[in-house]
């Protein structure tokens, strides 16, 4: 079996001028909704054997809040592809895969979302909204022994969560 957890980056601040996309930040709630996630996903027992991120600032901030609050080692790893890729380049991506049992992939909308949607089609058309909202999670295990083995529409979904995206 092989769990695949899928992580939209939680809210960041606008961008600025002159900035780059990938130089922006998570805002404070973005901040408080990765901290809630990460809280959520350690009630559940939801720990990954490894974490792949976007490179950029606010995927990477998210992926170090759910470390901190995981308590998880090592740190995890970038690929520029889950920033710039398509569909089918992060499907390839996952498909060369050799160790992790669960996976915890941080990235962006839309493609972080079709890529839910992609991998367990039935489920998700009922459980998931078209779009994963800011640090939303979505859940999904396979019935697969290696990762090559991984296949559109066979994922069962375990969960789908999302934080408070309002402020305390």
């Amino acid at each position: 079996m092989k769990t695949l957890t899928l992580f939209r980056h939680a809210t960041a601040n606008n961008k600025q001028l002159l900035q780059h996309d990938s130089d922006r930040k998570l805002s404070e709630l973005g901040q408080l909704q990765a901290k809630s996630i990460a809280m959520q996903l350690k009630q559940k027992n939801c720990l990954p054997d490894s974490i792949l991120c976007s490179p950029t600032k606010r995927t990477m901030e998210t992926a170090t809040i759910l470390c901190d609050v995981l308590q998880l080692n090592p740190p995890f790893k970038t690929d520029n592809t889950i920033y710039t890729g398509d569909l089918e380049e992060i499907l390839g991506i996952l498909s060369c895969l050799t160790t992790p049992c669960h996976l915890f992939l941080v990235g962006h909308n839309p493609i972080i979302s079709c890529l839910a949607h992609e991998l367990c089609n039935a489920a998700t058309k009922v459980h998931l909204p078209n779009l994963l909202p800011p640090a939303g999670v979505v859940s999904l295990q396979f019935d697969m022994e290696n990762w090559d083995e991984l296949e559109k529409i066979t994922g069962k979904l375990l969960f789908f969560i999302k934080p408070d995206h309002e402020p305390k």
